[in-house]
């Protein structure tokens, strides 16, 4: 089954990527559907075959092994609904060939299931779910298509140009994270701490003013501005003439 999309072809400086990425998306999507779809079958299936109810298509094979309340067609309808299921899941995955196959299961449980719905009450609720089976799965053909040219198209399964670069350049090392990094200081810079900072510190920083100073400061006469409590308590607030800023 070959069939050849030009909207996925390979175009120079990574172009089609977009492209590839948005119909890989649709298809992983649609799996899911599928799958989901395919998994509230399988348990309703299987719980009616507790019931020894019998359906179009997955009867089949049990039908030929006995009458429906033996053990030998009971397993075998509860191991093809399972099986039915098995398939949904692994066309999530690589398998997509997988959805084809139920494309025509389903398609078979409606066509049969009116048919043989006449002699059957189960088969009126086969030839409902392949119906809604088989519109969900229509796409299957040109997904598995799609997919097998998606798997030999450049930048399969990422369709990143970021990854396809690192992978083209292997060699390359970050400059902060690579072998040569480190997460230390070196022993000039350990040695001048402040010297990252461009600033001389002597130069840069203020002078304190001397003691000498600091007396003559002192001897000055002062401003009081005194402030007293409601009490026997007293205090002095001075106003200091030294401006540190």
């Amino acid at each position: 089954m070959e069939r050849y999309n030009p909207k996925l072809a390979e175009l120079p400086n990574h172009k089609h990527y977009p492209n590839c990425l948005a119909r890989k998306t649709e298809i992983e999507e649609n799996c899911q559907i599928i799958f989901t779809l395919t998994l509230g079958v399988g348990i309703l299936f299987f719980m009616l075959t507790l019931f020894s109810l019998r359906f179009a298509v997955i009867s089949w094979i049990p039908a030929l092994l006995g009458e429906a309340d033996e053990l030998l067609p009971f397993l075998v309808q509860e191991a093809t609904v399972l099986f039915i299921v098995l398939l949904a899941g692994l066309n999530c995955g690589k398998r997509k060939l997988c959805g084809v196959i139920l494309l025509f299961i389903y398609l078979f449980m409606a066509v049969f299931g009116f048919i043989c719905s006449g002699e059957n009450v189960g088969d009126y609720l086969t030839a409902i779910i392949g119906v809604i089976g088989t519109f969900c799965s229509l796409f299957s053909v040109r997904a598995y298509t799609d997919w097998k040219q998606l798997v030999n198209t450049e930048g399969f399964p990422y369709f990143s140009v970021k990854v396809t670069e690192a992978d083209e350049h292997p060699e390359y090392e970050p400059q902060y994270t690579g072998t040569g990094a480190t997460d230390s200081m070196s022993p000039a810079e350990k040695a001048a701490p402040m010297k990252f900072t461009g600033l001389d510190v002597q130069l840069d920083m203020p002078e304190l003013p001397s003691l000498s100073q600091i007396k003559a400061y002192r001897d000055t006469s002062v401003t009081e501005v005194e402030f007293v409590q409601e009490g026997e308590k007293y205090c002095c607030i001075s106003e200091s003439p030294i401006k540190i800023i």
